[in-house]
């Protein structure tokens, strides 16, 4: 085509391009915004967001991706329950989530202050744990007290909000062999029991209210005696027990409700609260103890043990574990009447509240090995949602519930 046959009315498209206003070189105004946006967004992580001296620890408990099998999770039910109880998730990798990671022993998954609360009974600290902030120190002096470092556990381990005052936390310490009363707000410690009768306890390991939010139960366990040589160290007093205390500080009053168990451990009320079910360890076998509560007494009713669970259970998935040895591993109560408690070193046994039939076992991860658990209405950015935490060795787990009245 000649230049006389090129129609002056049309135009070249290239030159119908708006060029772009370039400010200093090679910058234009939308590059500018974007940069704009970036600075933004890093003066709020300064200023907005978490204190940079908590930036590594939360860090350091970040997830551990690598070493866990998320295909070997697995569900063995008697009838439907798990659906029912469980909120399932459009990904079968994030039914149960993995939220933090490099920890010591940690136990006792509380809510306490807008935060999940944890102890690490092995490293001697409690953490607190959110989805924005991660994993963080909580407490990591307890009254200025040193503890023996030949223990295998010589940190805290059970912990309970006050049933009054929120900003109060109750905390069994292990290898001070005491129950403190820790003030949140003024960063102050007392101490509510460390002896019975003159003579120190071995280790108080779990506790929990009483029905009328007067008391408090707890066991003292053999476990905060064990030493890093696999050794015991002497119990002043003689035998593992069950104690109640008072919530008013005024009172000091330590009552011996119960002797009668071998090494009584994880404790919880029934959701009528008239039982009192009480974990107990023999010889690498699990119980259930049943205590019926009579006012300033508790009197034993039943105790469930292997052989007990699995009566009436058909399903040989269920039926595959009868025989294996177990202890309970942390143990908490779902309002709708079941009993959950950590067996079988990565598993969680579903329990009938009533019966004690077993129900379903959830399997974990493989590498997971559980010490404890805890259902939690966790509040995170004014929603609620009701979870279960799951602790173990080295990392935290969690699961969403579907809703419930608490």
């Amino acid at each position: 085509m000649t230049q006389d046959n090129v129609n002056p009315k049309v135009k070249d498209k290239s030159s119908s391009k708006k060029k772009k206003t370039k400010v200093f070189g090679l910058m234009t105004k939308r590059r500018w915004f974007a940069v704009a946006i970036f600075l933004c967004g890093i003066t709020w992580s300064y200023t907005v967001g978490p204190p940079l001296n908590t930036v590594h620890v939360a860090n350091e408990y970040y997830q551990d991706p690598i070493s866990y099998d998320y295909s070997t999770v697995a569900v063995y039910e008697e009838t439907p329950l798990i659906d029912n109880l469980f909120k399932p998730k459009f990904l079968k990798d994030l039914w149960i989530a993995q939220v933090g990671a490099h920890y010591g022993t940690i136990e006792s998954p509380i809510w306490f202050d807008e935060k999940l609360l944890f102890s690490d009974v092995e490293k001697n600290t409690i953490l607190h744990y959110t989805p924005t902030t991660g994993t963080q120190l909580f407490l990591s002096n307890f009254n200025n007290q040193t503890v023996n470092n030949n223990l295998m556990y010589p940190g805290p381990s059970g912990l309970l909000r006050h049933p009054k005052h929120p900003h109060l936390l109750y905390i069994c310490h292990q290898g001070l062999r005491t129950i403190f009363l820790y003030d949140s707000k003024k960063n102050k410690f007392k101490v509510v029991a460390s002896h019975y009768e003159g003579n120190k306890f071995n280790s108080p390991k779990d506790l929990v209210l009483s029905p009328d939010n007067k008391h408090i139960y707890f066991t003292d366990s053999s476990l905060g005696l064990i030493q890093k040589n696999k050794k015991l160290l002497t119990s002043e007093i003689g035998f593992n027990g069950i104690y109640r205390i008072s919530i008013d500080e005024d009172n000091k009053k330590v009552d011996l409700l119960s002797k009668s168990l071998l090494d009584p451990t994880y404790l919880l009320l029934s959701n009528d609260k008239k039982l009192l079910f009480v974990a107990n360890c023999v010889q690498n076998e699990f119980e259930i103890n049943i205590f019926l509560i009579n006012n300033n007494e508790i009197n034993l009713k039943e105790t469930w043990n292997a052989n007990k669970i699995y009566q009436n259970v058909h399903n040989k998935n269920l039926l595959q574990f009868k025989g294996q040895k177990t202890c309970i591993d942390g143990m908490t109560l779902h309002p709708k009447g079941h009993i959950l408690f950590g067996c079988y070193q990565n598993k969680v046994c579903i329990l009938n509240e009533k019966n004690g039939k077993l129900e379903a076992i959830i399997k974990l991860a493989d590498g997971v090995h559980m010490t404890d658990l805890g259902i939690v209405n966790a509040v995170y950015e004014n929603i609620t949602q009701p979870m279960l935490y799951i602790t173990s060795n080295y990392s935290l787990w969690e699961m969403q519930l579907r809703p419930f009245t608490p």
